[in-house]
């Protein structure tokens, strides 16, 4: 992943709409939590949804062994999206 990310405050605001409808969770939760696990009480079944989802809205491809960092918090999925979608 690249470390010199520049965030797009629209794309942003996509990923975090994203996360929020999949996890079904206010914005501004998704944009305050810094574990999706720990403070969006989310787990493996929605992390897949969340990796469908992404899929299928930026046109990327993610691995099982990447779903991990899905669970994270608003910024590294960001990052993680951004990374692949060549943003």
């Amino acid at each position: 992943m690249r470390q010199d990310t520049e965030i797009d405050p629209a794309r942003l605001a996509q990923v975090r709409d994203v996360v929020a409808e999949v996890f079904s969770a206010e914005p501004a939760a998704v944009a305050a939590a810094g574990s999706f696990e720990d403070d969006l009480d989310t787990n493996s079944l929605l992390a897949v949804d969340l990796c469908v989802r992404l899929e299928a809205d930026f046109g990327i491809s993610i691995s099982n062994d990447e779903l991990p960092q899905l669970m994270t918090d608003l910024r590294t999925v960001y990052e993680f999206v951004a990374d692949k979608a060549k943003w």
